[in-house]
């Protein structure tokens, strides 16, 4: 493994109901296409971590958000392209009233779903076991 870290930030959108937005990746990404992602991404240089959540969801989504509130923080090691290294994944919190979300060229569809759905879709690596932690 690398003295490398990366550093993700990723958002849990939360309608009314109680149901998380999960966005697919587009079959012609090269990273973990046609799995299920929260909203998310890289943290540019520069940025605080809620800057680049309030950026990653208006970029993916369409949608603006305020206020995204700290859930959760963890070290995992990632392999990508044969470079092994560290992410340290910085996940909030946010709830939504809106409904129209507009997609990013990464993403081929998204579906508001309960958290019990959510655990049995073609997630991301990690985001499964993150989702089991989460609470209602």
């Amino acid at each position: 493994m690398s003295n490398e870290t990366a550093v993700y930030v990723w958002v849990l959108l939360q309608n009314p109901a109680g149901k998380i937005l999960l966005l697919r990746r587009h079959e012609i990404v090269d990273w973990e296409p046609n799995k299920w992602q929260l909203p998310g991404g890289h943290m540019k240089l520069g940025e605080s971590p809620e800057q680049t959540a309030k950026r990653k969801v208006k970029d993916e989504t369409g949608l603006s958000i305020s206020k995204p509130t700290l859930i959760e923080m963890g070290i995992f090691p990632v392999k990508r392209n044969r470079k092994k290294f560290h992410a340290v994944r910085i996940m909030y919190r946010v709830p939504v009233l809106s409904k129209n979300v507009k997609l990013s060229v990464h993403h081929s569809e998204h579906e508001w779903v309960s958290l019990a759905k959510a655990k049995k879709m073609k997630l991301v690596p990690h985001l499964k076991e993150f989702l089991a932690q989460v609470k209602k």
